[in-house]
């Protein structure tokens, strides 16, 4: 064809081929395998059936579901996910060249594929008309002897070849997908390169690549691996389904709650500035974002419980520390007003007498904290005071009452005298004979540990003291005396 989309030829090839075209319906349901009583079907691109829309929460729409397509994309608006259509008739970007047909967007983010009469091949043949007829290309030949190549010197002939070359460069000039050659019956015949083959993208960074059409013709497709450069540090390009788009770069966290993680556009590195004061953090119930920190906040009179701020315990309520009582003393596991330190105070009623929540001495006797167990068993005098250290001597106490803290006595062990005769000697009366045959006197092993060195609270030691007639048993001789030392000052 000698111009794009022009018709050239004799008067009766002109007719013919106007003829033709003029039986096309041309107008708006000139469209390919369309019914226009039913919705579109979709040829291409991304709809709103693709995922894109919704109700989803969003800060931009990259936060939306779905892909963006040609026809439509993913939007955010007023914090919501939302699919954003392309007007009705949109060209997509890719097409097949030379096929009569053009794909558009049906405004509601589908692709469909219509007739297009402009979009004839080219078979940059000077000898052919380049049409669409009845939706499909044509390339009907011009009237014998037209003028055809390069500066008209050569003859088209009835059969649409051009005719009398004797080189190759007579013919044509060669385009991407296509040249010219001059066969020894010098007619002139075209040489396509192979469809698929890929050519010279006129545009970089357009997520488009151009590829021959087997025919002579370039055809624009989809090249995700084309995609746009960076528009920042922090805005990524890339390609999704032919479409050049912009992903902000992930920052690092830096697992601080109470700090943003913000990409820095002048390096692309992480910068972590404070959030919020006052924002809630993980870190603690209670805790409250301060200069970029997690801290515990609570109002006056409250302190952090488990579950949140509560107000603080009264006098006598129970406790787990001092933060949790309005007396700040938590003693005992009650909140109590006074430290309460040193021995023999406690804030519990049940040991002091007075109400729960009042530091005041235990009552006498007591010593469940073991304050005054060291070394010796000793116990509270209900005075605040541990009784051997009250400085008065209560005739109870396994010590030298000095008034202060003081050694424990000196302990020895005392038998009562170490013979079957004396007093302490007690008779335990055998239930036979043959129990008193142990009964043996160990008479001088009492004498040997009487006065002797012990410790304090040491177990008392019996020693048997040889058979005793007893009134209290029912025979004579049948009871066994025994005698026990025991330990003390």
């Amino acid at each position: 064809m000698r111009a794009r989309r022009s018709i050239g030829g004799g008067p009766s090839a002109l007719l013919a081929v106007l003829a033709a075209l003029a039986a096309l319906p041309w107008g708006c349901a000139d469209v390919i395998g369309a019914d226009f009583d039913r919705p579109f079907q979709a040829t291409g691109g991304a709809g709103p059936g693709s995922g894109g829309g919704g109700s989803a929460g969003c800060v931009q729409p990259a936060d939306c579901a779905g892909a963006d397509g040609e026809c439509g994309h993913r939007a955010c608006k007023g914090g919501l996910c939302a699919f954003q259509a392309e007007p009705p008739g949109t060209a997509v970007a890719a097409q097949a060249s030379g096929d009569c047909a053009i794909v558009v967007c049906d405004g509601k983010g589908v692709a469909f594929t219509r007739t297009d009469a402009l979009d004839v091949h080219e078979d940059q043949n000077d000898c052919t008309v380049d049409a669409c007829v009845d939706g499909l290309p044509v390339n009907q030949a011009v009237a014998g002897g037209s003028p055809c190549g390069p500066g008209g010197k050569l003859t088209c002939n009835t059969s649409g070849v051009c005719t009398g070359c004797n080189a190759d460069a007579e013919c044509g000039q060669p385009s991407a997908c296509m040249a010219w050659h001059c066969a020894d019956d010098h007619t002139c015949g075209p040489t396509f390169a192979p469809a698929g083959s890929v050519i010279a993208d006129p545009t970089d960074g357009d997520c488009l690549g151009s590829t021959c059409d087997g025919k002579g013709g370039v055809s624009v497709g989809v090249d995700d691996g084309d995609a746009p450069p960076n528009q920042d540090a922090c805005h990524l390009g890339y390609c999704s389904g032919g479409n050049p788009m912009w992903a902000p770069k992930p920052p690092d966290d830096d697992g601080n709650v109470c700090t943003k993680d913000v990409c820095d556009p002048n390096g692309g590195g992480t910068v972590h500035p404070p959030a919020k004061n006052g924002a809630a953090c993980a870190a603690s119930p209670c805790g409250k974002c301060q200069q970029g920190a997690c801290k515990t906040q609570c109002a006056a009179g409250h302190y952090c419980a488990p579950g949140g701020c509560a107000p603080k315990v009264a006098l006598g309520g129970g406790c787990g520390g001092g933060d949790e009582c309005t007396s700040s003393h938590c003693v005992d596991g009650l909140c109590c007003d006074a430290a309460c330190l040193g021995a023999c105070l406690a804030c519990e009623a049940g040991r002091t007498g007075v109400a729960s929540g009042t530091c005041a001495p235990v009552k006498a006797g007591d010593d469940a904290d073991k304050e005054c167990d060291a070394p010796w068993t000793d116990t509270c005098n209900g005075a605040g005071k541990c009784g051997c250290h009250d400085g008065v001597k209560g005739g109870e106490e396994v010590g030298v009452d000095c008034g202060g803290p003081c050694d424990p006595c000196p302990t020895t062990w005392h038998c009562g005298g170490c013979d079957s005769k004396v007093a302490t000697a007690t008779a335990e009366c055998c239930k036979s004979a043959s129990d008193c045959t142990n009964c043996l006197s160990d008479l001088p092993g009492c004498k040997a540990l009487t006065g002797t060195s012990c410790a304090p609270g040491a177990l008392d030691v019996v020693f048997a003291a040889g058979h005793v007639a007893s009134a209290a048993c029912q025979t004579q001789a049948d009871a066994c005396a025994v005698l026990t030392c025991s330990c003390k000052p």
